[in-house]
């Protein structure tokens, strides 16, 4: 149970946090609007946090080595996959 309730709060806040990176990158190209760039990192720093909290909770129910890589890659997937979902809807 913890590690499907790690994979969904990984995957889940991990599609925000790409969602937020993608907006960062093009704040970050404009030359106009630099005043909010530390505030955007902030954001992102703590979106990573809580990411890495669902990683944490997953880490009881690990019991090879390779079972975290596996994790990652899980949650990775389904983060990029509720992204493009989701900006598909948006549309």
């Amino acid at each position: 149970m913890k590690y499907l309730v790690g994979l969904i709060v990984f995957s889940g806040i991990g599609s925000f946090l790409i969602s937020d990176t993608i907006d960062f990158w093009r704040e970050l190209r404009r030359s106009d609007s630099r005043s909010q760039l530390g505030m955007d990192f902030l954001r992102l720093a703590v979106l990573a946090g809580m990411a890495s909290i669902g990683y944490w909770v997953a880490t009881d129910t690990f019991h090879k080595p390779s079972d975290g890589i596996v994790f990652l890659v899980i949650g990775i997937v389904g983060a990029f996959s509720t992204h493009i979902i989701s900006s598909s809807l948006r549309k």
